[in-house]
């Protein structure tokens, strides 16, 4: 009887001696999910502002990388309403071209979506037209400053994005000066494109992230 309850007891201490099977708790299963893969993707957008009030193009294309992106766009646009334009009475005013480049940042979130901060540069040509003799002059900017902007998701990568941007003209249509210009015997003098050029519209767009 003793010898069978000595075997009992060393059977028991080798027992508790034996590495027991590691049981997976929750904090190791969670750093165990692998992490969501930065993507490389792409976009396109137009300007629905442009198009709806000018009958005029507002495009773009670009690249993103997760919460980046980084793009090139062209417009081009009539622009007969002088509460916008700021065009004096008897001229008329025409965006020839505007060649665009723009890098955005999305804070609050890993892709293309919610509000961003972008930053801006452009090229300009604006054609000036005097209406009493016909008399034409192309005047060409320099520009750059920031957008803030907010991209709503539609359907799978489709987009709306209203935005406001603040523009500051480098080098103005009018020159540093900002001195009236010549056009057909005439001066032309617009308080809007001396020194910022402010403007609101909404984009439609599609991610490919």
């Amino acid at each position: 009887m003793q010898f069978t309850t000595l075997v009992l007891t060393v059977n028991t201490a080798l027992a508790t001696l034996q590495p027991q099977p590691d049981v997976p708790s929750a904090a190791t299963d969670t750093q165990s999910v692998p992490a969501v893969p930065t993507r490389l993707g792409a976009y396109v957008e137009a300007d629905l502002g442009v198009l709806a009030l000018f009958r005029g193009a507002g495009l773009f294309a670009g690249v993103s990388y997760g919460s980046w992106r980084a793009g090139a766009g062209f417009y081009r646009f009539h622009s007969p309403y002088r509460s916008l334009s700021g065009a004096p009475e008897g001229f008329d005013l025409s965006v020839e071209g505007i060649a665009h480049i723009e890098a955005a940042w999305h804070p609050l979130s890993t892709r293309i979506e919610g509000g961003y901060v972008k930053l801006i540069g452009q090229l300009k040509w604006q054609q000036v037209e005097n209406i009493d003799n016909g008399s034409r002059r192309v005047l060409d900017s320099t520009l750059l400053g920031p957008e803030l902007g907010w991209i709503f998701r539609v359907i799978e990568g489709a987009y709306l994005t209203p935005r406001v941007g603040a523009l500051y003209y480098v080098d103005p249509p009018q020159g540093r000066s900002g001195d009236a210009v010549d056009v057909g015997g005439a001066p032309y003098d617009n308080p809007r494109h001396k020194t910022w050029d402010l403007y609101g519209t909404i984009g439609i767009g599609y991610a490919f992230d």
